[in-house]
C-alpha cells in the first residue's frame, strides 16, 4: 500500500497488538493502544482513522462501548472486532450494534487481512446518503456533532474515497456570462 494506515486499537493485551502489526505490514501500519474509554474518546477525536480494533471483555473499554460511541457519533469509521470466542450469540450482537467483522483471536493469522480489506473498501465506498451545504456545496464527512464536523470540497471527498483524479475547466452555459479576457 502507499498510505499508511492509521488503526486505533482499543485493547488490554499489548502482546496482540504486535502481532497484528506483523500481519497487517503491507498496510504500513500506525497503530495507537488504547485502554480506557477516556483515552479512546481522546483519540477517536483528534485524528483520522482508517479501522478501529477492539476486543470484547476488556478491563478499561469493552469493544461494545467503543462501538457504541463510534456508531453514536457518526463515525464511517470501520471496527473489527478481534476478540476470543465468546459464542454465536455475541458475534451476531457484534454486527447487529455495527461492526464490520468479528475475528476470532485463535484464527487471526487467517481471518485479520480479508477482513482488514473488506473494511477498506467498505469505507472507501460511498454512504446511503451524503451531507451537504446548500450554499458552498461541500461534502460534511463527520456525523451531526458540529465541532466535529469536517467539511470537504466535492472533488477532494470524490478523490479520497474513490480515488478520482478530476480536472477543472468552464461549461458552455457557465463560459457565456463570463467577460472575455483581453
Amino acid at each position: 500500500m502507499e498510505n499508511e494506515t492509521k488503526i486505533l486499537y482499543a485493547t488490554d493485551a499489548p502482546d496482540d497488538v504486535t502481532r497484528v502489526l506483523q500481519l497487517l505490514k503491507d498496510f504500513d501500519p500506525s497503530i495507537a493502544c488504547v485502554a480506557t474509554e477516556g483515552e479512546f474518546m481522546a483519540h477517536i477525536g483528534s485524528g483520522k482513522w482508517d479501522l478501529i480494533f477492539s476486543g470484547i471483555g476488556n478491563q478499561g473499554l469493552d469493544g461494545f462501548a467503543a462501538l457504541t460511541i463510534v456508531r453514536g457519533r457518526s463515525l464511517d469509521i470501520p471496527l473489527i472486532f478481534i476478540a476470543a470466542d465468546h459464542g454465536t450469540r455475541i458475534a451476531i450482537q457484534a454486527f447487529q450494534m455495527g461492526a464490520n467483522d468479528y475475528v476470532l483471536k485463535d484464527q487471526v493469522e487467517m481471518d485479520l487481512l480479508p477482513a482488514v480489506k473488506r473494511a477498506l473498501e467498505k469505507a472507501k465506498a460511498l454512504p446511503d446518503m451524503i451531507a451537504i451545504c446548500s450554499w458552498c456545496k461541500k461534502i460534511r464527512e463527520n456525523g451531526e456533532d458540529e465541532s466535529k464536523q469536517k467539511w470537504t470540497k466535492p472533488d477532494q471527498y470524490f478523490a479520497a474515497r474513490l480515488g478520482l483524479k478530476f480536472t477543472h475547466g468552464i461549461c458552455p452555459n457557465c463560459k457565456t456570462g463570463l467577460d472575455p479576457v483581453c
